[in-house]
């Protein structure tokens, strides 16, 4: 399961938003494999909707940085910036101010 969210997220930066959701939709009839424990973007990882961290990827997100973005975005209200090493990957995702270590130790 992982693993084809892992390569969705690479190919999220080269492929448009419909091809996105096509590769994966169609990925287990295509290639004949089945994904376990499931493969519907209604289902959730720990805490999250697939469909959230798909459409996170849709805006060329890696899948391990569309985890993180949908979890902060999920609690943004109790929270007053995002702080990485990769602000890069983040900006423009997320409901609040992103920083890497030393801009948000200027502010």
């Amino acid at each position: 399961m992982f693993s084809l969210l892992e390569v969705a997220g690479v190919l999220s930066f080269n492929l448009n938003e419909q091809q996105l959701v096509d590769f994966y939709m169609h990925f287990p009839r295509r290639y004949k494999v089945r994904i376990l424990p499931y493969h519907d973007p209604r289902q959730r990882l720990p805490g999250l909707r697939l469909g959230e961290v798909l459409r996170m990827m849709q805006k060329r997100a890696a899948f391990g940085d569309a985890l993180i973005a949908v979890q902060v975005n999920r609690l943004h209200a109790g929270l007053e910036a995002f702080v990485t090493w990769n602000d890069e990957h983040f900006r423009g995702r997320l409901a609040v101010p992103v920083f890497t270590p030393a801009t948000f130790s200027a502010v």
